[in-house]
């Protein structure tokens, strides 16, 4: 039985090497390197990769608005009728004029005025022709909470239409 060890050892002998090398390797860096130490310096551009990142270790809402090229801040889905089917963060619609889809859309927080809005209308049937949205709004000095959407048909006329609407801002 020692000889058949023996000759295990002797014919992986550069292989245990190798490993009790990279083994004290890593046992040194964990022990000499001061925690906190490696930062955005000492990392290479594609070093840290989605996959290997633990799950939910990054989300939007932990990233610094600026490192994007631009991000969703208010979004909402409204029916014809007024009422706010999602949205987020929760939004809520006064109806100017009910007969011709003209809506204001709060979100009850302010609203940067480098920001855009954009509205698209939704599940409008092809048969009646293409309809269109427009947005008016951050209005105001300074920074506003809400904007107005209009909705219009084909041929240009307002009318109620159920209605995307997002925020986007750099």
């Amino acid at each position: 039985m020692p000889d058949r060890l023996f000759r295990h050892i002797r014919s992986n002998v550069v292989g245990y090497i190798a490993l009790f090398i990279a083994l004290g390797g890593s046992s040194y860096a964990a022990l000499a390197i001061p925690a906190g130490s490696v930062g955005t310096r000492q990392l290479r551009n594609g070093a840290v990769t989605s996959s290997k990142l633990a799950r939910h270790a990054v989300t939007a809402a932990s990233l610094d608005p600026k490192s994007i090229a631009g991000h969703i801040s208010d979004w909402a889905q409204i029916r014809a009728d007024g009422t706010v089917i999602s949205s987020s963060p929760r939004a809520s619609v006064a109806l100017t004029n009910p007969g011709r889809g003209l809506f204001r859309v709060s979100w009850n927080q302010s609203i940067q005025q480098n920001c855009m809005a954009i509205a698209t209308p939704a599940n409008v049937p092809a048969v009646l022709g293409s309809a269109t949205a427009d947005t008016f709004g951050p209005s105001g000095h300074g920074r506003s909470t809400n904007l107005l959407v209009q909705t219009f048909d084909a041929s240009g006329n307002n009318v109620p239409e159920n209605v995307n609407v997002i925020v986007v801002c750099p």
